[in-house]
């Protein structure tokens, strides 16, 4: 039990916080809680760099916020007995990507999809014409999206660009990282299927999309990348690869000239 949440004016509360079991390895301890019939998330920020992690996914949210993409809203609120650093924002009613794909039909997944490729593909847009590094969520995977009854919202910005490279360099790298990811949760026999949704979407920017190829394709010593490509597929084969992608990309970018 702890005491809170407390807002100017308001009195002490006592609530019951629920641990949500992390999806992946984490430092951090995430909980939910509830507040005259509304939910709320309670994001913990554990490590030795916890207060710049919270600092930089404050920073994020409230900036995908003002230039119009769907994040979870901050709320200012005083948890009493909470450990610092902490971060409160409204609960999005809805199931991650990944949990939502893995109950779906197979035509619902690719509607889904669709519909999902072109809210990233106009948000890339923006960030590669305005130079805005901030509009890419560098920790792209499909737990980090909520399906919402209004839209997809992106989650957990801790994450940031840690080899500073271009903004169209890192947008490529989301969108690849997000194919592959869709094709763990739905089966790799779908990825042409996946592949070529996302290049519809981002027609306007082929440059992305040959910057997905070239960035595996192109790099030096081949046969060796490729080599270790094949080994890890023979150990994971449901798991789809770089080279997956970047092949599957290559044979199906002319359709979308």
């Amino acid at each position: 039990m702890f005491s809170g949440p407390r807002e100017k004016g308001q009195g002490v509360l006592v609530m019951e916080l629920q641990l949500l079991p992390p999806s992946k390895k984490t430092q951090n301890r995430v909980y939910t809680f509830a507040v005259n019939n509304r939910k709320y998330v309670l994001k913990v920020y554990r490590g030795f760099d916890r207060f710049a992690r919270r600092g930089r996914e404050k920073l994020l949210i409230e900036h995908w916020k003002h230039k119009g993409f769907k994040v979870p809203e901050i709320c200012d609120m005083e948890i009493e007995s909470a450990a610092e650093p902490y971060l409160v924002t409204k609960f999005i009613d809805g199931p991650s990507l990944r949990t939502y794909l893995s109950g779906a039909q197979p035509g619902e997944q690719l509607e889904m999809l669709s519909r999902l490729f072109e809210q990233m593909s106009n948000r890339h847009h923006i960030a590669i014409e305005t130079n805005d590094e901030r509009l890419v969520q560098y920790d792209a995977n499909s737990r980090n999206i909520i399906c919402a009854q209004d839209g997809f919202y992106f989650v957990d910005f801790e994450a940031f660009n840690r080899k500073h490279l271009s903004v169209e360099e890192s947008a490529s790298i989301e969108a690849a990282t997000l194919c592959r990811w869709i094709a763990g949760d739905i089966g790799v026999k779908f990825l042409e299927e996946v592949v070529r949704i996302m290049a519809r979407a981002y027609q306007r920017d082929i440059g992305l999309l040959k910057l997905i190829v070239a960035r595996t394709t192109a790099r030096p010593f081949q046969f060796y990348h490729r080599w270790k490509n094949a080994r890890h597929k023979k150990k994971n084969p449901a798991a789809a690869t770089k080279y997956d992608v970047a092949d599957t990309l290559a044979r199906v970018i002319t359709c979308v000239r």
